[in-house]
């Protein structure tokens, strides 16, 4: 084969190489999917209960591909925001087509049937000077959203003093954040007493409650039982045979030696048409030879 013969031989695979490469790269262009599919919603804002599911979440939202056509189906929702400071949050779709092509979309969510953390407390947060409570153990939190988040509160001593051991009224803020972010706060008095002048223990029914501003209140519905040693005392407003309940009007248990009398001074400062957080101090005095203090906290909400 002479050099011109060569030179065909080598010339022709190598066009017929580059020819088909060509048409390989215009069969590809044309029929690879690298677009991706179209999300639409019919509103910006999407108005769902706290407990809506994934199709709730999902409603008026569609999806089109230019090649798979209506991909709606396979809609997912990527997440939900943090709440904003307004208490909406935004909401992420995302979309597939048969390529593995992702378009991801979002609007606003706001809960229809939202409510912030609530504090709780299981006992008085009074002390004797000689206990160092942690008064963590007597606060808790529930959630719309995520149910008990007592586990959750932290707390911060605003009095200038470095520790709860110390007679007097101390103020605590309490604090809580649930999932979406939604931070509570709360401040409260601690009320540390000192240590022996107490010897019985007064309980309420609630110790923080929440009332709407404008409802009526009366602290005495709250005072249940006073506690001297192991025996309990209930608290019944009505004048019973064996015990004589009198509030804010000091009576002497001399007056009838075979009735013992309950003497309780309510020192309230609570204004139910005013938004805000008080305190009720309550001062028991049975028999005039037991004494006893509790303190409801309670919240006036808009």
């Amino acid at each position: 084969m002479n050099i011109k013969g060569l030179k065909r031989y080598v010339i022709l695979p190598v066009a017929l190489c580059f020819l088909l490469t060509a048409v390989y790269s215009i069969v590809f262009v044309f029929m690879d999917d690298r677009k991706r599919p179209e999300i639409t919603m019919d509103s910006d804002v999407l108005s769902v209960s706290v407990h809506a599911g994934q199709k709730a979440l999902l409603q008026g939202v569609t999806a089109t591909d230019n090649k798979d056509g209506d991909v709606t189906s396979g809609i997912l929702v990527e997440g939900i925001s943090k709440m904003t400071e307004n208490k909406t949050a935004v909401i992420t779709y995302v979309a597939y087509d048969a390529s593995g092509n992702a378009s991801k979309a979002s609007r606003t969510i706001e809960f229809t049937d939202y409510q912030p953390p609530v504090f709780g407390q299981e006992e008085a947060l009074v002390f004797a000077s000689n206990t160092a409570p942690d008064v963590l153990e007597f606060m808790t939190a529930e959630d719309i959203l995520d149910g008990d988040i007592s586990n959750r509160i932290k707390g911060t001593l605003l009095s200038d003093t470095t520790s709860l051991n110390y007679p007097g009224v101390h103020d605590v803020e309490f604090r809580v954040t649930n999932s979406m972010g939604d931070t509570q706060y709360i401040t409260l008095p601690v009320e540390v007493y000192q240590a022996g002048d107490f010897n019985a223990k007064a309980e309420l029914t609630e110790y923080l409650v929440y009332i709407k501003a404008g409802e009526d209140f009366d602290p005495r519905a709250y005072l249940q039982n006073i506690v001297i040693g192991n025996t309990k005392y209930s608290l019944d407003p009505d004048i019973n045979d064996d015990l004589r309940l009198y509030f804010n009007n000091y009576t002497s248990p001399a007056i009838n030696p075979k009735v013992d009398i309950v003497n309780v001074e309510i020192s309230s400062n609570v204004d139910t048409d005013v938004p805000g957080v008080y305190s009720v101090a309550y001062t028991i005095d049975y028999a005039g030879r037991y004494d006893a203090c509790t303190r409801l906290n309670v919240v006036v909400e808009e």
